[in-house]
């Protein structure tokens, strides 16, 4: 029997550009930590951290579980490390993300990121104006993007050394169009 070969998928392919950008921009961010030992890159870091939390965790626990059931094409595109011996790709520990969350420079995080959804907008905005739909109604203006945005601080996330303010804010943005 012949075996068919798969056309890639298109959103899957869009989806995986969209993500290798996040990951370029995270990547960007300032790292806090000593060079020696390093076995995650920052970059890798702060999206295997990105990905689980919108996969649903709440706090580091969590995102460590959820980290580990990630699927491989996001820890490769992620750009995690595969292991010498077993051929699989290394989530980081849970305490090494408690550890970069905690020394980050958040606002170049926040930048970064920030960057990375200006971009995603303009680009989804572009598109439709490409396809010729104007958005969510007769006489939408194609250029007008909404976004519906939130935050929150995360308690008892203030390291011992810090002061007060330096607590963990995640934020969270969403395209009205995609409704989920």
């Amino acid at each position: 029997m012949l075996a068919v070969a798969e056309r890639p998928d298109p959103l899957l392919e869009a989806g995986l550009s969209a993500v290798g950008l996040l990951v370029e921009l995270l990547a960007g961010v300032p790292d806090p930590r000593d060079p020696r030992g390093v076995r995650h890159t920052i970059g890798a870091v702060l999206s295997v951290m990105v990905f689980a939390v919108l996969a649903g965790a709440r706090n580091f626990r969590e995102i460590a579980d959820q980290a580990v059931d990630l699927p491989v094409v996001l820890l490769a595109a992620a750009g995690c490390r595969l292991h010498p011996v077993t051929g699989r790709y290394v989530v980081p520990s849970e305490p090494t993300m408690r550890r970069l969350a905690h020394d980050i420079d958040a606002d170049a995080a926040d930048a970064r990121v920030c960057q990375w959804m200006r971009e995603q907008a303009m680009a989804a905005a572009f598109a439709r104006r490409a396809d010729g739909s104007s958005g969510s109604g007769e006489g939408a203006d194609a250029g007008v993007v909404a976004v519906a945005m939130d935050g929150k601080v995360v308690r008892n996330t203030i390291a011992p050394s810090r002061a007060e303010g330096s607590e963990i804010k995640l934020f969270s943005a969403l395209l009205h169009e995609r409704r989920s």
